[in-house]
């Protein structure tokens, strides 16, 4: 008896995702809706004298986006935060 191979309806969906742990600060509740805003710092204490131009995660946002992938913030008190992104392949 032949066998029929049966195609999926939809196309498959393959990602490379990757994840980053900072565990430098703690990124508060309040924070973490801004972190990928253009110029914003965590630390206010930070100015571009001491170090960054608070658009890092702004384009890694804007870059991976871009490329129809998400980006996403996971932070909790004392247990750092994690940024998670992912590609479609």
């Amino acid at each position: 008896m032949a066998r029929r191979a049966t195609l999926p309806t939809s196309p498959a969906r393959v990602a490379c995702t990757n994840a980053v742990l900072h565990i430098a600060n703690d990124i508060t509740a309040e924070c973490q809706g801004s972190v990928f805003d253009p110029f914003y710092r965590v630390d206010e204490n930070r100015s571009r004298s001491t170090g960054g131009t608070g658009l890092g995660l702004t384009l890694v946002r804007s870059l991976i986006e871009a490329m129809a992938g998400p980006v996403s913030l996971r932070s909790q008190p004392s247990q750092g935060s994690v940024f998670t992104l992912s590609l479609p392949i």
